[in-house]
């Protein structure tokens, strides 16, 4: 029987499934067809009846970090040290400000962007408007078209196979590089970094603004696989998941690595931030006879009485 208080601490949070005496929990973020997996160990997957429709993914977003974009990061251990196929994820938050540094905002970086490894970074274009790259040992790879607005949160991927880079922004490709000789990375010999690129002793591009749900694998994920994984929380035991960082501690300076291989940062400067999107004075408008289903769970940081109507216009 669960206390009022250990549902009071979680009521409001994604379950990884290995909970201590958890039979079973769909969330919803699984879905097959109409097959609802259940997330725990147990296997009691549910079927969806004929006449409901399936919900759409919602970014997962609840805890986080943010980066001054002056000297804040999280430093971890050496994660991996792939050169023919990785993965890099994250949730990333620009706020508009501009560090006066040309060569970009580094986001996640693997080794010492300035001789190895690979970063994914932001770089200002104009006022309020970023564009998404890829940096290989120090030189800029692969730059995108793709916009990033002030305040837009956005889920970038970089994926490695074979001397082949490609880009996701939200799940969907945005750009792409083969056999060019900048495109093969030398293997990363230093610590990652969250929030900026560079090395330990010689910190360089940091970001300003928002990082939540980083992830760095040992294989080159497809775009499905991206688009399956990026609005929900993983269990830590995926194949070739090598470093996991769900950001959702809120508190204190360790950054934990969900997996088992114990890939724990050190976070330097950032502050901890709800990154709950902020819905205050907003409306959601379904169109007619389009069917919704799930659950509102509303908490008000400051303490006001919580409102909220269903009007039927």
């Amino acid at each position: 029987a669960r206390t009022a208080q250990e549902i009071a601490d979680t009521y409001t949070q994604q379950l990884t499934g290995a909970e201590a005496g958890l039979v079973a929990n769909w969330d919803f973020d699984r879905i097959t067809g109409s097959q609802v997996e259940d997330i725990s160990p147990n296997n009691h997957d549910a079927s969806l009846a004929s006449d409901i429709t399936a919900p759409q993914s919602i970014k997962h977003l609840g805890q986080g970090l943010d980066f001054d974009g002056v000297d804040d990061s999280v430093l971890l251990p050496l994660v991996t040290t792939e050169t023919s196929t990785v993965t890099l994820e994250a949730w990333s938050q620009w706020d508009g400000t501009d560090t006066g540094d040309a060569n970009g905002m580094g986001i996640l970086n693997v080794g010492d962007s300035t001789t190895n490894g690979y970063m994914l970074f932001l770089n200002q274009v104009a006022a309020g408007q970023s564009k998404i790259g890829l940096n290989i040992n120090g030189v800029t790879t692969l730059m995108t078209d793709y916009t990033v607005e002030t305040g837009q949160w956005v889920h970038i991927a970089g994926v490695l196979e074979n001397s082949t880079w490609r880009l996701y922004a939200d799940g969907e490709e945005i750009a792409i590089i083969s056999g060019d000789p900048n495109s093969d990375p030398i293997a990363p010999v230093i610590e990652a970094v969250i929030g900026r690129g560079g090395s330990s002793t010689t910190p360089i591009v940091p970001f300003s603004g928002k990082v939540d749900a980083v992830s760095i694998w040992n294989t080159a994920r497809t775009e499905a696989e991206i688009q399956a994984d990026m609005n929900h929380v993983l269990s830590g035991d995926e194949t070739g998941l090598a470093g996991y960082w769900r950001m959702d501690e809120g508190t204190g300076g360790i950054l934990t690595d969900e997996t088992a291989n114990i890939n724990h940062g050190t976070i330097n400067g950032a502050t901890w931030v709800d990154t709950a999107a902020d819905i205050s004075g907003n409306q959601f408008i379904i169109e007619e006879n389009q069917p919704i289903a799930g659950t509102l769970n509303v908490t008000d940081l400051d303490g006001d009485t919580v409102m909220f109507s269903i009007l039927n216009q």
